[in-house]
Order: structure tokens, then sequence, then C-alpha cells
């Protein structure tokens, strides 16, 4: 008899072990989420753009580097296209969700122009410092280097993510 409870204990430990992993594939996959990646390390940024955009398709976060006031940075990007009613985009970060996560806003990272912009935020522990830009660029319709940009929307958009590797802020 104690036996058939510790068996019956043990099974169904193992099924709701197996429940769980189904699950948690299930959303991987629907996230877009390779389960046998090496994603680990990916920054919870890249996860939290497909709750921010749902409609969006982001591109699997590649190695990079990007230039900034901080330097030449290496880090990870995630690209998305989309198509916008005008030439400009919303920020589209979820400002409190970047604050939880320790960033703050970094008015040294933000520029912009017609039909492009970029802003940023900074993570700073100890002498370590992280950085992440938010950009978008629109395609103009008309490009001639003697007039102004033109933009006939719908337009298409690049909207962009890049998240650093955290570095000594003191180089």
């Amino acid at each position: 008899m104690k036996n058939s409870k510790i068996l019956s204990i043990l099974i169904l430990g193992a099924i709701l072990i197996g429940v769980g992993w189904v699950f948690l594939y299930k959303y991987q996959a629907k996230n877009g989420i390779e389960p046998n990646n090496s994603s680990s390390s990916m920054s919870p940024i890249f996860y939290d753009l497909k709750v921010w955009l749902p409609d969006t398709s982001w591109s699997v976060p590649t190695k990079t580097s990007e230039q900034t006031m901080y330097g030449d940075l290496k880090g990870e990007q995630s690209t998305a296209q989309i198509t916008t009613k005008q030439a400009s985009v919303n920020p589209f970060e979820n400002v409190k969700a970047m604050n939880d996560l320790g960033y703050q806003q970094d008015l040294n990272l933000a520029a912009g122009g017609p039909g492009s912009s970029v802003w940023g935020y900074k993570k700073t522990e100890g002498n370590m410092m992280q950085i992440v830009t938010f950009s978008y660029n629109t395609a103009p319709s008309y490009n001639n280097p003697n007039e102004p940009l033109q933009f006939n929307c719908p337009c298409k958009t690049t909207l962009k993510v890049f998240v650093s590797d955290p570095f000594n802020e003191k180089q």
C-alpha cells in the first residue's frame, strides 16, 4: 500500500513536469522563440518586444556593434518592418518595463530628423553600464538631394532595437 502511494506520487510528478515542458515549448513557439537555441542570454527586452508590439514580426536578435556617444559598442539587435500611415512612429517601448529592468532614459542617446528617430536608455551597476537604443527609419517616397525628403504614406518603416553588452563606463 505504501509503495503504491509513492509510485502514484512519482507518476503524478512526472506527468506535471511533462505538462510543464509542453506549455513552455508552446509558449516559446507562439512567441517566435526557438526552444533549443542559446537564447538564455538574450535580453528580456527582446522578449518584451513581442508584448509591446504584438502584431509585429521581429527578427531573431543578432550580434552586431553600434556607434554611440559611449563608443563603438558590441551587442545584439532585432529589427522589424512595418507599414505606417505617417512618416513618424511613436516610441514603442514600455517605459515602466524599462525602469523595472533598471534602465533610465538617456537624452544623450536621442536624435531625430525627417522620417527617423533614435532614443535610448542606460543602466549602471557598479562601474558597468549597458545601453538600449530604439529607433525607426521610414523610407522616403522621393529622395532628390536638392529638395526636402518626401513621404507619401502608407510608408515602409524599419524598427530597430539594440541592446549593448555590459561595458566598463570608465573606458
